[in-house]
C-alpha cells in the first residue's frame, strides 16, 4: 500500500496561510412556523428575475430559509453562518479571525458551491467560501441544496450548494450589537428609488482564555491571541423594466482584515490576512427567457512573520443564457473565464463552457427530473470534457417520497495545480478533478402551520479524492489518492404548539449521521463526526421569547490515520428576545452557558468559553 504522511484535511482549512508559512419548489423544513406579515416588500415572481433559475428537482434534498427566517436571525444578532448551522447536514467550521466555512454532507468546504444572486463564487484557493463576507441583512432567501448538483450547477457542487438571493426590496432598518471579545456590529438597510441598499461593519478583538486540550498531553491554560478581525460589507440590488421584460441588477462588496492565529498546536501571533470580494450581475429576463453577465473579483493578501508577503487577485467572468421552449424543459448555455494574478502562483487561467438540458415533468402524483450537463474546460494543465447526468423521481401529493442519482465533480483550483514549491507547499499540475456518484432518497411530510418532518439518506462514492499529503518531511501537496465512500442520513423537524392564551412553544431539531472510509487507509474521512445534532426550543407570547439551543457532535479525527482527534462536544446557548412593538426588537444571548473552555473545531482551532451578546434592532420606523 502506498505510504502517505499526515494529511491536513486542508480543503477546508486556510491554505493561503499554509502556502506561505509551512429555483427549487421543494417544501422548506425550517420556515414553516413563521408567517410573514410584511406587505411592504412584495415578492416578485421567480420567472422575471435575472437569477440563475434553480429548476425544480423533485428528488433533491433542500432546506429553505425565508425572509422571515432571516429577519428572526437578525433579531437574535446572528450571522449567515449561524443560520446555516441550523440546517440538517450542514456543519459550520470556525477558523478564527472572523473566518467561518460550511461543510455539506460530510464534505470539505471546497466541495460545496456558494451562489449569490446566480453568481457562482469560485476562488484561486481551495479554502471554500468565506461566509463572513456576506452580510445577513442583505439576504432575502437562502436555499441549502444537500447532495451533488452537477447537472444543475456544474463544477464545485460536489456535496451541494448554498444559493443566496439578496433583497430587491427592503425597509429602513438599523441594528446595533455589542458583546464579549469587545465585539461590535452595526447593520443598516435603506430603500432608494428602485434599489435596496444594505451595509454592515463588524469588529472583534478575538482574544480569550481557553484550555489547550490536545490528545496525549496534559491540559494547559492558554490565551488565544492574534485572533482579532474587522470587516465591512455593502450590497445593493434592484430592477428596471415592465411586467414583460425585466432588467435586474445586483452588486456586493466586502472586505475583512484579521489575524491568522493558527491551530491550537501551531499558534501564530504575527500573521495577518486581508480578504476582499466584489461581484456584480446584470441581466434581462422574461417569462421564458433569461440572460445575464456577471463578474467577480477576490483579493487575498497574507503577511507572515518571516517569509515574504503575498497577494493573489482572482477575476471571474461569466455569461449565461437560458430558455424554456417547452413547459418544464430548460435549455442553458454558460461560459466563464477565470484568471489569477498572484505573487505566489503566477498568472494561470481557466476557460470553461457548458450546455445543460433540464426536464421537469409531472404525471399525476409522480414527478420526474432528467438533467444532463456537458462541460468543457481548458487550463494550462489540460483540456477535458465532463458529462454530469441526474435522474430523479417523486411519488405522492401529501407525504412525498423521492429518489435521485447523479454525478458531480470539483475541478482543482488554480492554486492546487500551479503553486510553486514554496514555504512548505507545492501544487500538483497532474492533479485531476475529484468526482462523485451520489444516490439519495427523501421522505417529507405535508406542509403544515404546526409541524413538518423531513428524513433523507444518501450514499456517495468519490473517485480521485483529493487530500493533502506530505510529499516528504517538509512539503505538503494535493494528490488524488483513490476512492472514498460515504453514507449518511439527515433528520429535520419543526413543530409549533399553542399552549394557552398567546403563549406558543416551538421546537426545531436537526440530526445527521455519517459513515465514511478512505480506501487507501481504511480510516474515516478526516474532520467528519459520525453524529451531529441540535435542538432548539422557544417559548413565549408574541412580545417576548426564551430560546434554548443545544448542539453536539461525536469525536472527529483531524488526519487520515486517525492519530489526532477532537473529543465529543456539546454546548448550550440561551437567548431572550423582547419585542416591545412591531418595529423594535432587543435580544440577549448567552453562548456556551456551561463555559467549556476546552472546545475547539476538528482543526484544533480553539473556541471561546462563555460569551454574551446584546442586539437592538429597529425596522420600518
Amino acid at each position: 500500500m502506498k505510504k502517505f504522511g499526515i494529511v491536513l484535511f486542508a480543503l477546508s482549512f486556510d491554505r493561503t496561510a499554509l502556502a506561505d508559512t509551512s429555483d427549487t419548489s421543494t417544501t422548506s423544513t425550517t420556515s414553516i412556523i413563521a408567517e410573514s406579515h410584511d406587505t411592504s416588500e412584495p415578492i416578485l415572481p421567480v420567472e422575471v428575475r435575472a437569477r440563475r433559475k434553480r429548476t425544480p428537482d423533485p428528488s433533491a434534498s433542500t432546506q429553505t430559509f425565508t425572509r422571515e427566517d432571516v429577519r428572526e436571525a437578525l433579531d437574535r444578532g446572528r450571522e449567515l453562518a449561524d443560520l446555516l448551522d441550523t440546517a440538517a447536514g450542514v456543519r459550520v467550521i470556525d477558523l478564527g479571525g472572523g473566518s467561518r466555512r460550511a461543510s455539506l454532507r460530510a464534505g470539505s468546504p471546497s466541495q460545496m458551491l456558494l451562489v449569490i444572486d446566480g453568481v457562482p463564487i469560485r476562488s484561486a484557493f481551495a479554502t471554500g467560501p468565506d461566509l463572513e463576507l456576506v452580510d445577513l441583512a442583505s439576504v432575502d432567501r437562502v436555499e441549502v441544496l444537500r447532495g451533488g448538483a452537477g447537472a444543475s450547477l456544474g463544477d464545485g457542487a460536489l456535496t451541494g450548494a448554498v444559493a443566496i438571493d439578496t433583497r430587491r426590496r427592503t425597509r429602513p432598518s438599523l441594528s446595533l450589537g455589542y458583546g464579549s471579545l469587545d465585539t461590535v456590529t452595526i447593520r443598516a438597510t435603506q430603500p432608494l428609488p428602485g434599489v435596496a441598499l444594505s451595509g454592515s461593519y463588524r469588529r472583534s478583538s478575538g482574544a480569550f482564555d481557553y484550555v489547550s486540550h490536545l490528545e496525549g498531553l496534559p491540559d494547559v491554560a492558554a490565551v488565544r491571541e492574534n485572533n482579532d478581525s474587522q470587516s465591512g460589507a455593502v450590497t445593493l440590488g434592484g430592477e428596471l423594466g415592465s411586467a414583460r421584460w425585466r432588467f435586474p441588477f445586483s452588486a456586493h462588496a466586502a472586505i475583512r482584515e484579521s489575524g491568522v492565529a493558527g491551530a491550537e498546536n501551531q499558534a501564530d501571533q504575527v500573521a495577518r490576512e486581508t480578504r476582499a470580494i466584489a461581484l456584480a450581475r446584470a441581466g434581462i429576463s422574461s417569462r421564458f427567457f433569461l440572460a445575464a453577465i456577471d463578474a467577480s473579483f477576490q483579493r487575498i493578501g497574507y503577511r507572515p512573520a518571516k517569509e515574504r508577503s503575498s497577494v493573489t487577485d482572482f477575476v471571474s467572468l461569466d455569461a449565461m443564457a437560458e430558455a424554456e421552449p417547452l413547459d418544464g424543459l430548460v435549455l442553458r448555455a454558460e461560459a466563464s473565464r477565470d484568471g489569477a494574478y498572484s505573487s505566489v502562483i503566477g498568472r494561470p487561467a481557466r476557460t470553461s463552457a457548458a450546455l445543460a438540458a433540464l426536464e421537469h415533468a409531472k404525471l399525476g402524483s409522480v414527478g420526474l427530473f432528467l438533467g444532463l450537463r456537458a462541460a468543457l474546460r481548458a487550463d494550462d494543465a489540460d483540456t477535458a470534457l465532463e458529462l454530469l447526468p441526474r435522474v430523479g423521481a417523486t411519488y405522492g401529493t401529501n407525504w412525498v417520497a423521492s429518489i435521485g442519482v447523479g454525478r458531480s465533480l470539483r475541478v482543482p483550483t488554480l492554486d492546487e495545480r500551479f503553486h510553486p514549491e514554496e514555504a512548505g507547499f507545492e501544487g500538483n499540475p497532474k492533479l485531476a478533478p475529484e468526482s462523485a456518484w451520489e444516490l439519495e432518497a427523501n421522505v417529507r411530510s405535508p406542509s403544515s402551520r404546526d409541524w413538518q418532518l423531513s428524513l433523507s439518506a444518501f450514499g456517495r462514492v468519490v473517485s480521485g479524492a483529493i487530500v493533502y499529503v506530505h510529499r516528504d518531511a517538509f512539503v505538503i501537496r494535493p494528490e488524488n489518492v483513490g476512492d472514498a465512500k460515504l453514507a449518511g442520513m439527515e433528520l429535520a423537524f419543526d413543530g409549533r404548539l399553542e399552549l394557552f392564551g398567546e403563549l406558543v412553544a416551538t421546537a426545531r431539531a436537526n440530526a445527521a449521521l455519517v459513515a465514511s472510509k478512505l480506501e487507501v487507509t481504511s480510516e474515516p474521512l478526516p474532520s467528519q463526526p459520525a453524529a451531529t445534532g441540535d435542538l432548539e426550543l422557544e417559548i413565549g407570547p408574541p412580545w417576548a421569547s426564551l430560546i434554548a439551543r443545544v448542539d453536539a457532535s461525536t469525536t472527529a479525527t483531524a488526519n487520515i490515520y486517525a492519530t489526532l482527534a477532537n473529543d465529543s462536544q456539546a454546548r448550550l446557548d440561551l437567548t431572550v428576545v423582547v419585542r416591545p412593538n412591531p418595529s423594535v426588537r432587543a435580544s440577549f444571548t448567552l453562548s456556551n452557558v456551561l463555559d467549556d473552555r476546552a472546545l475547539s473545531t476538528v482543526f484544533l482551532i480553539p473556541t471561546p468559553g462563555r460569551t454574551a451578546w446584546l442586539t437592538i434592532r429597529a425596522e420600518g420606523i
